[in-house]
Formats: structure tokens, C-alpha cells, sequence
């Protein structure tokens, strides 16, 4: 059986990339004064979330995960910033040519005085 990776005692999620992982440490060494154990956990996987796919919490814990986030070096936004970049694809959009392909002019005919 395979060791689970783990940092300050807090596991490592099978889903997670290196990048989220590296970054959540980041997170969990800089709050390690304010949490620790469960809630130094479930604070990192919340911030995991509201960062890496935009899930936003209650006032309360949107509040904590602001503060927590901002105790982290300024590394942790250019990381974060850089993957997204690297996620969002890159689309040429290529402008459509003059010509016509037919056109409508109104509503199809109803068919007058057919009956369905």
C-alpha cells in the first residue's frame, strides 16, 4: 500500500496537483500560528476550493479564508494566477466572411389553410 503524502500531519487529496499541493502548503505554513489540525485542514481545503474552482462560503468563513489568504507571500497569487492562465484555452475567433448563405426575412409560413 502506498504512503499518503502529508504535511503538518494534514493529508495530501489523491486528486490533488502539484501545483495545488505545493500552494496549500504554502497555505497551511502560513496560518500554522492561527490553526492547527482538523480546522488547519478543512481551512486549506476550503481555500483549495474558493481558489482553484471558485467556490465562495458563508460571510463568516469567506472572512477567514480572506485572512488566512492574506497571511500568504505574495508567491502564492502569482502560482495561482499562472494556473489559471495555463487552464483557460487559448480560441482564435475568425470573423466571418461577407458572403451570404441565405437569410429569413420573417416568421417560417404557418402553412395558411393547412390544418395539422
Amino acid at each position: 500500500m502506498a504512503s499518503v503524502e502529508e504535511h503538518r500531519g494534514i493529508p495530501r487529496l489523491m486528486w490533488e496537483s502539484e501545483h495545488e499541493w505545493k500552494l496549500r502548503t504554502m497555505f497551511m505554513d502560513s496560518n500554522e500560528t492561527y490553526f492547527t489540525g482538523d480546522r488547519l485542514a478543512a481551512l486549506s481545503m476550503s481555500w483549495a476550493n474558493w481558489k482553484f474552482m471558485g467556490n465562495t462560503y458563508g460571510t463568516a468563513v469567506q472572512a477567514i479564508l480572506e485572512d488566512c489568504h492574506n497571511r500568504c507571500p505574495e508567491e502564492v497569487d502569482a502560482e495561482i494566477n499562472k494556473i489559471r492562465e495555463m487552464a483557460i484555452p487559448k480560441v482564435k475567433f475568425v470573423k466571418a466572411s461577407s458572403e451570404s448563405f441565405g437569410s429569413r426575412t420573417g416568421p417560417p409560413s404557418a402553412g395558411k389553410g393547412k390544418k395539422w
